[in-house]
């Protein structure tokens, strides 16, 4: 290696040890002890009886029944956090993990998945542009939306978007380059860490199971043709190896409480999305201007809508989410009396129902309740879709824009350039995150924070995408060039 080499390999180092450090204190500095709540707690009260009492529960005391009211994963990396603070310093009341300095080293636990998630980043983007500059400048922009802001933001929680991140990232990256290359033990890996998405993100259950087709698409449209066999052996592999992660959870649900879902909030959040269905025009309208935080001054003088319209007697009232405001506030009485029929909020709505499923199987002296109330509210949902069909398709394209517009603008001109590029391995890398996007517009409510792992995934290929176009604009270039100093030497002196 010569001097330069050695000049070159020094200023990589450099500058990557910079950002990596400039990283770690952006991120350190936003974990604070404020208050774990809301869904956060309930990960957090999961994780505390793992630790303490070996089952995954949410009951704040005794008897500590078994739950899958949320994913696994994120409990357990927190019980091993736990783990690790209760060792360090001792144990405390189940209270005192929930603000101040031991939430705060709880959260802590988050820098760890971001180092992860901006290593991922770099790795993939090395991997299809071969471009040291592209992975940094990838990471950097990746991180833009994760910088400080109010309130408090994934970072200083913890939601289970942090942990998402880079098991997207890894698990759809193995994908393209296993399927590219032909690599099993990559497509095994993939289908594992699709199984931990899933674990976190139950989404990501219905992702692979579309997911296990591509081989045998590839086979059908690929020029020369994969071997049938090898197509197919690729598809048993992903979904082996991903049965092998979700499985052992599956069999404890389907034991301890009867069913073999990865969580129970299925029901209720397509009970929601069902309610939403059924907004009339103006709602539909109103929602485009209360769904666009950028634009709704704009918006709102075009559409007619203020401020005004989401309290109660607004003509928005129904589409208020926010859970500070009055409205939302007076809502939540009548959800934890489990009277449906006096809120006013799709979202109150939707949960009240579920209150008052669960406390009618109870008393009828049902085994799991709060199980079945979910299996029902499901089958209403899917009755409701299946009643309308056309109506839930039009309505999708609005909870696009609630949750995922720029991301889906940012996948649309990456598959077009991947086409234009002739990279069916882009194509391969952008159909996890597109296959996320659409089955949150299709069936969930789509609020913005589901989003996040989607957009930075997004933003990733973009930075990919651009890296190829640049490069393949320069090695036209350099030819012109060559050419035209051929035919027009320079005079000689």
């Amino acid at each position: 290696m010569d001097i330069g080499q050695q000049r070159f390999v020094f200023l990589k180092l450099l500058s990557a040890s910079i950002l990596a450090t400039a990283l770690l204190v952006m991120w350190g500095s936003q974990v604070t002890g404020s208050p774990i709540t809301a869904d956060a707690a309930q990960s957090l009260q999961m994780a505390i009886n793992l630790e303490r009492h070996g089952t995954i529960s949410m009951e704040p005391e005794a008897p500590f029944v078994p739950t899958n009211y949320r994913e696994p994963l994120p409990p357990i990396l927190s019980a091993l956090t736990l783990k690790l603070i209760d060792s360090a310093i001792g144990q405390a009341p189940p209270e005192s993990y929930f603000a101040g300095p031991r939430a705060q080293y709880v959260k802590y636990q988050n820098l760890l998945w971001l180092t992860l998630f901006s290593l991922s980043v770099f790795w993939v983007t090395e991997q299809f542009t071969s471009s040291f500059v592209a992975g940094l400048i990838a990471v950097v922009l990746v991180n833009v939306p994760l910088r400080p802001h109010a309130p408090p933001g994934p970072i200083d929680s913890l939601l289970t978007e942090i942990p998402s991140l880079w098991l997207l990232v890894a698990a759809s990256a193995t994908l393209a380059l296993g399927l590219e290359r032909g690599k099993l033990a990559l497509l095994a890996l993939s289908g594992a860490l699709f199984g931990c998405l899933a674990l976190v993100k139950a989404v990501g259950f219905y992702v692979v199971l579309g997911l296990v087709m591509i081989p045998p698409c590839l086979y059908f449209l690929r020029r020369p043709r994969v071997p049938l066999g090898a197509a197919l052996r690729q598809s048993a592999l992903l979904l082996g190896a991903f049965a092998c992660v979700v499985g052992p959870w599956m069999y404890r649900n389907h034991v301890q409480i009867g069913s073999f879902a990865i969580t129970q909030r299925g029901g209720e959040s397509l009970f929601e999305r069902s309610l939403e269905d059924q907004m009339s025009r103006q709602e539909y309208l109103g929602a485009i201007y209360l769904w666009a935080p950028l634009l709704q001054k704009p918006l709102g003088k075009r559409l007619g809508f203020s401020a005004k319209d989401v309290l109660r007697g607004g003509r928005l009232e129904r589409l208020n989410n926010d859970t500070e405001t009055g409205l939302s506030q007076e809502d939540l009485a009548f959800e934890r009396l489990g009277e449906p029929e006096r809120t006013v909020t799709f979202f109150r709505q939707a949960r009240a129902e579920r209150e008052k499923l669960e406390h009618d199987l109870e008393v009828a002296g049902a085994a799991h309740p709060d199980m079945q109330a979910d299996e029902r509210l499901k089958s209403r949902a899917f009755a409701t879709f299946a009643q309308h069909p056309w109506r839930h398709l039009l309505l999708s394209p609005l909870f696009l824009w609630r949750g995922g517009a720029q991301t889906t603008l940012i996948l649309l001109v990456v598959l077009l350039c991947s086409a234009k590029l002739r990279r069916t391995d882009l194509v391969l890398l952008s159909l996890p995150t597109l296959a996320m996007v659409a089955a949150y517009a299709l069936f969930s409510p789509f609020f913005p924070r589901y989003g996040l792992p989607m957009h930075l995934m997004a933003i990733v290929l973009l930075v990919i995408v651009s890296a190829l176009l640049w490069q393949a604009v320069a090695h036209r270039m350099i030819p012109r060039a060559a050419t035209a100093a051929l035919k027009h030497p320079p005079a000689a002196t």
